[in-house]
């Protein structure tokens, strides 16, 4: 990986910011959450900033609870498949599914 790129993923910015503006906030708090607190939530931040690098959303359910819900785009820009987005949140999401609810609940703390 190029330096730019790894010094992008140490940064808690959202990096879909332009592309997807409308939940970019939200993403800003829950990255910059995760960043500066490592020693709660680990490799997490990593794997947030991946997932939203790859087109993952941040949306509210009807409890209005925040959820991370994937968007699906052919032209490369987001998760290519169904398939593709099960497979990563299998190996990456769920094994760390109690942090990412803590994170999600600081979140909505955060923001009301």
């Amino acid at each position: 990986m190029s330096q730019s790129v790894l010094r992008a993923m140490a940064e808690p910015v959202d990096p879909r910011k332009n592309d997807m503006p409308e939940d970019s906030k939200w993403w800003e708090l829950l990255l910059v959450e995760t960043h500066r607190n490592k020693n709660i939530y680990k490799d997490l931040f990593y794997i947030l900033h991946g997932f939203r690098a790859k087109g993952t959303r941040i949306k509210k359910n009807s409890r209005g609870e925040y959820i991370l819900r994937p968007e699906y785009r052919t032209d490369g820009t987001a998760w290519e498949s169904e398939k593709e987005y099960t497979e990563d949140k299998q190996r990456w999401l769920e094994p760390r599914a109690d942090l990412i609810k803590k994170a999600l609940k600081k979140l909505k703390m955060i923001t009301g």
